[in-house]
């Protein structure tokens, strides 16, 4: 009796020392991954908001002194500053920063943006930087949009003209699923906005009175917001609705160069089962700016389906596979976007055949830290 309590005790203390081991790792992980987070969340935007105050009709600088405040309170490092202050967007200017808002509130057209600001503020965005252009909300001379705002958008697939009534006060356009409108119900609308001539690669992502409102454009390169009003974001006005949000959002979305991959795929199905027989799973993935997608999956036992796609993003597609030998398999997958960009390795661990469990308590605990027990899993024949 003695020794059984002692082989009984050495079994208990094995697993237990294995669980401990095991565990170490996950949360070293889990503490790197806070850490990362965090890392991430304190990362800093640097900004440069110019608006485009002509020096004797408009809007300077300290109009926009709330949407500064609050981007810098969401982390981001801003520089304000306008057109009688910084009189040349140049190269120099902008290589301290990463992100440029262009926010057009010159009421006369005595300022025209000149053709080396365009060509420097694009080659800024094809170096990888993220832009905001936003139109004067108001249309003198019958002129329309055609200067400041749009020498810079008509390169980019927008353009801005005329007006029209877009609500006074709160409106509730209709977004596209992006991330510009996470945690986004509504904005401020003002009269006699700028209507918006959108063609791709730009797309709309907002309308209201069935009106483009908001437009992006993501080619791989530095992001492009386009709002057809500055009012939005103008002293007063940022704490509107979910205004102050969306700022943000719009700095976090711009500061993310390139194409973001799909989220690591979600996999579901039964965890036990047979050999010889079939069982299906199901796989779930989302690409931040809703692009197709693209599910690879590998069954553990050498067999994999290759591609499978394009699906919409966040559609679920279910596929079977049959085991024909016993053992504790891994099923992986990993998505991609229509940009060739991968997500992580979704995984799921399986047992075939699942073996009625002589000790429950140690059954439990190899399905529950596959990965704890690997030597052990070994020895029991798995």
């Amino acid at each position: 009796m003695k020794n059984i309590m002692i082989k009984k005790g050495l079994v208990i203390g094995i697993i237990l020392v294995f669980f401990g081991i095991s565990c170490f790792p996950s949360i070293a992980q889990t503490l790197g991954s806070s850490e990362a987070k965090q890392a991430g969340k304190n990362q800093t935007n640097t900004i440069l908001l110019y608006a485009t105050w002509d020096g004797s009709k408009g809007y300077p600088k300290s109009e926009w002194t709330d949407l500064a405040r609050i981007l810098e309170s969401h982390g981001c490092s801003v520089t304000l500053t306008d057109r009688s202050e910084t009189q040349k967007i140049n190269a120099s200017l902008l290589s301290s920063f990463n992100e440029l808002w262009f926010i057009d509130s010159a009421y006369s057209y005595s300022f025209n943006i000149s053709e080396d600001e365009v060509t420097t503020i694009l080659n800024y965005r094809l170096a990888g930087h993220g832009l905001l252009i936003t139109a004067d909300h108001t249309d003198p001379g019958g002129g329309g949009f055609k200067e400041n705002a749009n020498e810079i958008s008509c390169h980019l697939g927008v353009i801005f003209y005329l007006g029209f009534i877009d609500g006074d006060g709160l409106i509730y356009p209709n977004f596209a699923a992006h991330p510009l409108f996470v945690g986004v119900k509504s904005i401020l609308g003002t009269y006699t906005d700028a209507l918006m001539e959108i063609s791709s690669p730009a797309k709309s992502v907002a309308t209201h009175f069935l009106k483009d409102i908001i437009a992006v454009l993501d080619d791989g390169t530095g992001r492009v917001v386009f709002d057809n009003t500055f009012a939005r974001f103008q002293n007063g006005n940022v704490p509107i609705g979910d205004n102050a949000q969306y700022a943000c959002n719009i700095a976090d979305w711009l500061s993310s160069v390139g194409n973001p991959a799909p989220s690591t795929p979600i996999i579901s199905g039964p965890t036990h089962g047979v050999t010889d027989m079939s069982y299906n799973y199901t796989f779930n993935a989302t690409d931040p700016v809703g692009e197709n997608i693209s599910y690879y999956i590998e069954w553990g036992d050498g067999a994999n389906n290759g591609w499978i796609g394009p699906c919409q993003s966040g559609e679920e597609i279910i596929v079977a596979h049959t085991w024909n030998d016993s053992g504790f398999w891994r099923i992986r997958c990993k998505a991609k976007d229509v940009n060739n960009t991968e997500s992580d390795w979704g995984t799921l661990h399986i047992i075939m055949p699942y073996k009625p469990p002589r000790f429950p308590f140690l059954y439990w605990l190899l399905d529950r830290f596959p990965n704890a027990f690997s030597i052990l899993l070994h020895l029991m024949g798995y």
